[in-house]
């Protein structure tokens, strides 16, 4: 499979070197009013304005694609380490790699496409492998703050790329690392009439491994269909595709090797993997049918419809070639399908006094379907849900105060279903921000929210002008149930969480230097998060060849205090301590306090950006779950890790 991807690349390759020197400039806002002279540019989609589409319309905190682009990230999950709060343990490339926030767990973050949440209806997990790096166009990041139908407590918003022009455009991405990683993306965009719009996107990623039954394999497709008879009436059709099987190996056993010994560690042959043949095949697809319609400048209805279908087949001792001696099957499907209405008002009260209505409805009904090797029968759980959301904004001037009330009810076909629905609660919550401006380019930030749900408060506060930002953030929670830290059987109903995310950013002459550091209060039950952890990278950045070249050099560092470590389940595709399924480690393993150190360039010449990463050039041993390694260098000749370039060649 590998060769076809470096065949693809050839022919993508050919066709650049044919088409970039009749490449335009494509640096003009898509959204902007063109004139009647400008025909490339389409404007009557509502769909190119991002703003119905923000969880918070009035100030967003987003991540713009320019930006992600321009980090040495080695896959998406990475990209959020650059993030205050947020903490990612790395597995191996293609598995799970939780993300946590605030010392939450990571099914407590709902990760959004299209309005909806990609998490798994079963466990609850986020799989970055369902997502495109060419298909964001930004993401949104919502805090803890829980405005949203689904009543997560935080939620990351991805916003996809679509692009509403008459010439085609075309990009890919090509990304090349260690054992066999080999990444391609491509994607395709153009208007065929003034009225329909297509997007059309092929993601195809494979990798070998190092260790016994790392292997990961995987293929994405997606398109866009947007019909707009008049620039106040859009309908949409989105389709997203994906199947994946990688290796589940639950990572090293330490009993059988010494982990402080780099040659131990770093030879497959002597690093016993827990599983050598435990694998999984996920097929997923998600669709949503809808339309958008506008009343006036300031009124913005949408109906959609949905549909998703994810199938899990697990398999222990099939036809893998390092059999084990364990049988198992089991297969994990559900369906969720439903209707989401959302209403967005914009009233002007008086020349410096806006108020902003959002009020969203969902009812969704959900199959869940597992069948186990050691059952004799399928074990159904179905469930039907509704969801509203109203919240209200009014903004003065810099001055920004909003609230909203969540509502859902559900019901289960098990023991306590009935006609009904059984269950009926309220959440609310409340968020004021202030914006105090010097001068254009020098202003203080402060927030303030409160969510009912867990209790939380978190207070921020952030100075920012031309030559450096500062952030600081304390929050405070107290969990209502188990569910928050699912890592301990035994959490007493309520536990308090607290703790300080700070960030800064200074740049001097052409050095920029950029700062992530986040703190937890310590407590019986946060033991599997570092108390502290960040990063620091520091980078030239400059113009060459007559400003036609942009480019960035830079070491960066990402950071960690020791903690208690956790075990992967293949089979329930969640993890635990240690001594749950490893009862010989009943002290549980350590992650040791580390740092990892990275030399990368990043450029940008024309429509291609480029990048060429030095990974671990100390060449130490380091991981921060169960006990994956991250990748072996060998020294600094042998550290050259990571090649990718992102061209759109055809505009």
């Amino acid at each position: 499979m590998n060769k076809v991807i470096i065949y693809i690349f050839i022919i993508f390759l050919k066709i650049i070197i044919y088409n970039s020197v009749y490449s335009q400039d494509t640096t003009k806002p898509k959204t902007e009013p063109v004139t009647k002279k400008d025909t490339a540019y389409v404007q009557n989609f509502i769909l190119a304005d991002h703003n119905y589409q923000y969880i918070n319309k009035t100030s967003p905190d987003t991540l713009t694609r320019r930006r992600f682009l321009w980090y040495p990230a080695k896959s998406l999950e990475d990209i959020f380490n650059y993030v205050p709060g947020y903490y990612t343990k790395f597995m191996d490339i293609g598995q799970l790699n939780p993300l946590n926030y605030n010392q939450q767990s990571y099914s407590r973050t709902g990760f959004f496409r299209n309005g909806r949440p990609i998490n798994d209806e079963i466990d609850g997990s986020i799989d970055f492998n369902l997502f495109s790096r060419n298909e964001i166009s930004e993401i949104e990041f919502s805090g803890d703050y829980g405005n949203n139908i689904y009543g997560y407590s935080n939620t990351i918003n991805v916003i996809q790329r679509q692009l509403f022009q008459y010439r085609p455009y075309t990009e890919f991405s090509f990304y090349q690392d260690r054992y066999e990683n080999l990444y391609f993306d491509g994607n395709f965009h153009q208007n065929f009439f003034r009225s329909l719009n297509f997007n059309f996107g092929i993601t195809k990623h494979s990798y070998d491994g190092h260790y016994t039954n790392s292997d990961f394999d995987k293929w994405l497709g997606r398109f866009n269909l947007t019909f707009a008879p008049g620039n106040k009436l859009n309908f949409f059709a989105y389709v997203n595709y994906a199947k994946i099987q990688k290796g589940l190996n639950s990572g090293i056993d330490p009993d059988t090797v010494n982990l402080g010994d780099k040659g131990e560690v770093f030879d497959e042959t002597e690093a016993f993997v827990f599983n050598s043949d435990a694998y999984e095949i996920k097929e997923r697809f998600d669709i949503d049918l809808g339309t958008i319609f506008k009343a006036g400048k300031n009124s913005t209805t949408l109906v959609q419809l949905f549909i998703s279908n994810s199938f899990r087949k697990y398999r222990d001792e099939e036809n893998r070639v390092n059999p084990n001696g364990i049988y198992e099957s089991s297969n994990y499907h559900w369906i969720n399908y439903g209707i989401k209405l959302k209403e967005q008002l914009k009233f002007h009260l008086s020349r410096d006094l806006e108020l902003y209505s959002n009020t969203e409805g969902e009812f969704n009904f959900t199959i869940r379907n597992y069948n186990y090797s050691y059952g004799n029968d399928p074990f159904y759980m179905n469930s039907k849900n509704i969801n509203i959301l109203q919240e209200i904004t009014l903004k003065l001037n810099e001055l920004v105060l909003s609230g909203f009330v969540r509502g859902y009810s559900d019901a289960y076909d098990y023991s306590n279903y009935t006609a009904g629905f059984n269950s009926i609660s309220i959440t609310p919550g409340a968020k004021a921000e202030y914006n105090l401006n010097f001068t254009d380019k020098e202003n203080i930030k402060l927030k303030l929210q409160y969510s009912y749900k867990d209790n939380h408060i978190s207070s921020s506060a952030g100075y920012k002008n031309n030559f450096m930002s500062l952030g600081a953030e304390f929050y405070y929670y107290k969990t209502r149930s188990y569910e928050y830290y699912f890592t301990l059987l035994q959490i007493q109903p309520s536990v308090v969480f607290r703790g300080v995310n700070l960030s800064a950013d200074f740049k001097l002459f052409k050095f920029k230097l950029g700062i992530n550091h986040s703190y937890s209060f310590r407590n019986e039950f946060n033991m599997d998060s570092p108390e502290n952890y960040g990063r620091i990278n520091l980078d030239w950045e400059d113009n060459a060849f007559k400003n036609k070249l942009e480019y960035k050099i830079g070491i960066g560092t990402r950071y960690w205090s020791e903690y208690r470590s956790l075990f992967y389940s293949g089979i329930s595709n969640a993890f635990q301590p240690f001594n749950v399924y490893t009862y010989n480690q009943s002290s549980g393993i350590r992650i040791p306090a580390n740092a990892t150190l990275d030399f990368y360039i990043i450029g940008k010449i024309g429509k291609a950006t480029f990048g060429l990463t030095f990974e671990n050039i100390l060449d130490r041993i380091i991981y921060n779950t169960g006990v994956y390694p991250f990748m072996d260098r060998g020294g600094f000749l042998n550290s050259m890790s990571r090649f990718n370039i992102t061209w759109n060649f055809f505009d």
